[in-house]
């Protein structure tokens, strides 16, 4: 997490590879958590289909995955 704004629940991650991507508050009520703080690390999903890849998911923990590979709760 680099950064979170517990107001508005938004905020950016950076992944590993340096990439900066931005969450909104419907990414962030699917994480799990109550509030994040800068630098703590979380699991994410990224759609990388379109021209611009967008965080699709963030977790405190690694979700579960089904046989297809997607997350399942």
């Amino acid at each position: 997490v680099a950064s979170f704004d517990a107001e508005d629940e938004s905020g950016t991650v950076v992944l590993d590879d340096g990439l900066r991507l931005v969450f909104d508050a419907t990414i962030f009520a699917g994480s799990g958590a109550r509030m994040l703080r800068p630098g703590q690390r979380v699991f994410v999903e990224v759609d990388d289909e379109g021209p611009i890849p967008t965080l699709s998911g963030m977790w405190l923990f690694r979700p579960d995955r089904s046989s297809d590979g997607t997350a399942t709760s």
